[in-house]
C-alpha cells in the first residue's frame, strides 16, 4: 500500500488513539493541553477549539449494568436501571453514597441518561468495577489472621 502525500497546508482528520494527559496550563479562556504518546510529546493542544475533541478510554467493564457498583472520585457509584412504561430498560442511571448523579457534581443531562459518559469525562481518576451482579466479588485484601484451630484447647 502507498503512504498517501502529506504537504504543508493540506488539511486533515487526525485520530490519535491512547495517548496520556501529561499537563495542562490555562491560556486566557482556553486550556492547553500536552500529550504523550509513547515516548513523545504532543502540544500544545487547545481544548477549547470545537475542532479538537477528546474522549476518555473506556475503562475495563464499561459501560455500567444495571446492579453494578463503580469506584470514582472517592465514591461508590450505585448502577440502577432505567425503565420506560413498558418496563424495557432504556438506560443506566449512576447514583453516588450521597444520593447525587453525575451531571449534580458535573453538569449535563439532568434526566440521568447520559450519566456514565459524564462520570468518564468528568472524574479525575479511571472508574473502577466493584461489584456487576453475577460475577464473583473480587477476593478482599485486609489483615491475614494466624489459623488456631489446630491448636488444642486450653
Amino acid at each position: 500500500m502507498a503512504t498517501p502525500a502529506y504537504a504543508h497546508g493540506k488539511k486533515l482528520h487526525l485520530t490519535i488513539n491512547g495517548v496520556t494527559i501529561i499537563g495542562m496550563i490555562r491560556d486566557g479562556a482556553d486550556t492547553l493541553a500536552y500529550l504523550r504518546l509513547g515516548n513523545r510529546e504532543i502540544g500544545p493542544l487547545p481544548l477549547a477549539d470545537a475542532r479538537v475533541v477528546l474522549k476518555p478510554v473506556d475503562p475495563p467493564n464499561w459501560p455500567p449494568q444495571p446492579g453494578d457498583t463503580w469506584e470514582a472520585d472517592a465514591y461508590s457509584w450505585f448502577a440502577l436501571a432505567i425503565h420506560d412504561e413498558r418496563g424495557t430498560v432504556v438506560g443506566v442511571r449512576l447514583v453516588n453514597n450521597d444520593d447525587r448523579c453525575p451531571h449534580g457534581l458535573y453538569g449535563g443531562d439532568p434526566y440521568c441518561y447520559e450519566d456514565a459518559d459524564v462520570l468518564l469525562s468528568n472524574s479525575p481518576e479511571e472508574p473502577k468495577l466493584i461489584h456487576r451482579r453475577g460475577q464473583a466479588p473480587p477476593p478482599v485484601r485486609g489483615e491475614t489472621h494466624p489459623d488456631f484451630t489446630d491448636e488444642p484447647p486450653f
